[in-house]
């Protein structure tokens, strides 16, 4: 995962999890356990969001931006 990341850009800390990590997603929202899903945790640790499928550079930004 990590040569792949860095070939295609990604500059964020990219998380990997086991199969409990599949327990947790089906826990906050992806209960279809599918790829990609995004799960946006504020500093308190509440869930902000989640998404399931291809999120935009834009709406990501929107949506991380008031975290900060």
């Amino acid at each position: 995962v990590g040569p792949y990341a860095r070939e295609i850009g990604i500059n964020y800390p990219v998380l990997l999890g086991g199969l409990q990590s599949m327990d947790f997603a089906r826990q906050v929202g992806n209960t279809r356990g599918v790829l990609p899903f995004t799960l946006v945790i504020d500093r308190k640790g509440s869930v902000v969001t989640t998404k399931i499928g291809v999120l935009r550079p834009e709406k990501l930004e929107s949506l991380l931006k008031p975290l900060l």
